[in-house]
């Protein structure tokens, strides 16, 4: 699942023939990603579902994986990540890639996405200029109770748009 997609470029990606496993003696065999679901504001291209990724519609714990994709550029962003653990099953996997020059304290980060029910497993920052974290869902937890506790606008910062 790719929550925020832009154009599903994933999307794309996987749901493009990838060989299975094979004998020696067989021909490469392939099969299709057919469950990947994509979500942005704008259905720019048909892999992309219209929707708010806030408010997905999706049944609770309907995920095994999702990723937020510089997906969390929006001032509501934490109405994403809790719509985000909602969705994500027990032992399901959050990946959260995002510029690094937002995130002024990556630990705060995490502690906070830890909040809502998440292990962090991997973080790793990529040159300087993005950050990636990989999270596993451990538990449920009360996700009304959580953004009472964070101070959201020092978490992010707001994105900046140059001209070039």
């Amino acid at each position: 699942m790719d929550l925020g997609c832009g154009d599903a470029a994933l999307a794309q990606k996987f749901l493009k023939k990838v060989p299975q496993e094979t004998t020696e003696n067989q021909k490469f065999e392939f099969k299709l990603f057919k469950n990947i679901i994509s979500i942005d504001l704008v259905a720019s291209q048909p892999y992309v579902t219209k929707g708010d990724i806030a408010n997905t519609g999706l049944e609770s714990s309907a995920a095994d994986f999702f990723i937020f994709f510089l997906s969390l550029m929006g001032v509501n962003y934490k109405d994403f990540l809790k719509e985000g653990a909602r969705i994500l099953k027990i032992g399901g996997v959050m990946v959260i890639l995002e510029i690094t020059s937002r995130m002024p304290d990556t630990t705060s980060f995490s502690r906070v996405v830890e909040n809502y029910g998440m292990n962090m497993v991997q973080k790793k920052d990529l040159g300087g200029y993005f950050v990636f974290f990989v999270f596993k869902k451990k538990k449920e937890v009360n996700l009304e109770r959580i953004n009472s506790q964070v101070d959201w606008a020092q978490l992010l910062k707001p994105c900046e748009y140059k001209k070039r």
